[in-house]
């Protein structure tokens, strides 16, 4: 299950208070709070590449290793995730809800191994996620926290932390990430821009 957190602190704090890295957005929406965080559960992750040439080139262009490791090793891609961040549940999945905060944040991770060319997730729970340390693998848990800002208004935050389990793993991920952090960082950017145009709709 989930776990289940009451105090006032960030929930991301609680569920990865270590990152090998780590980046965040923050942008000011003219919406509820409530409304805002509504429009983070339901954007549709997936499709936003579909309307979004940068980001689509993007996620083209982090994809190429993965493609040329799965042609010479004959495997498939993985099942994508729920494009929709209100699908995800406590598992077992790629992609977990891990902790939520109803109305004010939700935190979701998954276990992966994407520094070698192939890109490899691990199918888990959310209740296996804390104490999960098998060696050579990264733990990613990210998080959207919708805080109000006056009546009318709110601050929508993206958060994601990575965490290697292993010193080689963490060598490992801190080298990808030094290619791959600009690029994040402005998909994160435009998925919260998204967010925001879809909560302001909604009034």
């Amino acid at each position: 299950m989930p776990q289940t957190l009451t105090n006032d602190g960030l929930l991301l704090d609680e569920i990865a208070p270590r990152a090998d890295a780590a980046t965040s957005v923050t942008v000011m929406v003219d919406a509820t709070a409530a409304a805002t965080y509504s429009a983070a559960l339901g954007i549709d992750f997936a499709s936003l590449p579909a309307h979004d040439p940068l980001m689509r080139w993007l996620f083209a262009i982090r994809g190429v290793p993965d493609r040329i490791a799965r042609a010479l090793n004959g495997t498939k891609a993985p099942d994508v995730p729920p494009a929709q961040l209100r699908s995800l549940d406590e598992g077992p999945a790629e992609w977990v809800r891990l902790a939520e905060r109803p109305g004010s944040e939700l935190v979701f991770g998954a276990i992966g191994r994407f520094w070698r060319g192939e890109v490899r997730w691990r199918t888990l729970s959310a209740g296996e996620f804390a104490a999960f340390a098998e060696p050579g693998w990264a733990k990613i848990a990210c998080s959207l926290t919708v805080h109000a800002h006056g009546p009318d208004r709110s601050l929508l935050t993206y958060e994601c932390r990575t965490a290697g389990t292993d010193a080689a793993a963490a060598r490992g991920f801190k080298r990808y990430w030094r290619l791959v952090a600009p690029g994040v960082r402005i998909v994160f950017w435009r998925s919260v821009v998204a967010i925001r145009r879809h909560a302001e709709a909604a009034l």
